[in-house]
């Protein structure tokens, strides 16, 4: 499309008229049409060696050269002065990125306040890796365990109520019970990371 575009006005292109002429027409005729749609574009190299290919052919024409003069690529640009395409083509990418992005970060947002119905507990949630960027909302962010954080706790991620509960019916019984009962508690949906993980906290509480 780009060549046909540049066809349509190739008596402009390649005529004898000055440069800051071609540079407009290039610039607001044929630029657009070698850009379409570059914001959807997967810019692997070998992408952008055809259009810098396909930029500087087009800029020869401009200026009345060809490969056999020899003539350098910056030396060209110089005189033609129109956009670098690779250039263009990422501001126009990282312009339709930005405000992807922000919904991004709410639509995580959202989905870290979302609870499935099958929540299994799992190793970061039984070593307090949760971060605590869920509760800022709520005022919350002390990792102490009081009447608040509970039923924010409860509200927000059951499986850490269970938890809290776990570990202080485990303190009152001996290391070897409160596997047992850890592993009854959980309906022999534990794993190993996790098992180790409870008697690293029943230690640590027991210490």
């Amino acid at each position: 499309m780009g060549w046909s575009t540049f066809g349509k006005h190739s008596q402009i292109m390649t005529g004898r008229l000055s440069l800051s002429l071609k540079r407009k027409v290039y610039n607001s005729c044929i630029f657009p049409v070698l850009s379409y749609g570059a914001e959807t574009w997967r810019l692997k190299k070998r992408v952008q060696l055809k259009l810098r290919t396909t930029q500087r052919a087009m800029e020869r024409k401009m200026v009345g050269v060809i490969l056999r003069d020899k003539k350098r690529a910056e030396w060209i640009s110089g005189q033609t002065g129109v956009k670098d395409i690779i250039v263009e083509i990422k501001k126009k990418k990282w312009t339709k990125a930005s405000p992807m992005f922000r919904q991004l970060t709410r639509s995580c947002a959202c989905c870290c306040q979302f609870i499935p119905a099958n929540f299994l507990i799992s190793s970061a949630h039984l070593t307090f890796c949760l971060p605590l960027t869920r509760f800022p909302s709520l005022g919350i962010q002390s990792v102490t365990l009081n009447d608040q954080r509970l039923s924010c706790l409860r509200a927000t991620c059951p499986a850490h109520v269970h938890f809290f509960f776990l570990i202080s019916a485990m303190i009152s019984l001996t290391p070897v019970c409160s596997l047992i009962h850890s592993a009854l508690f959980l309906s022999l949906k534990v794993t190993p990371t996790i098992f180790l993980s409870i008697a690293r906290c029943v230690v640590l509480n027991l210490s």
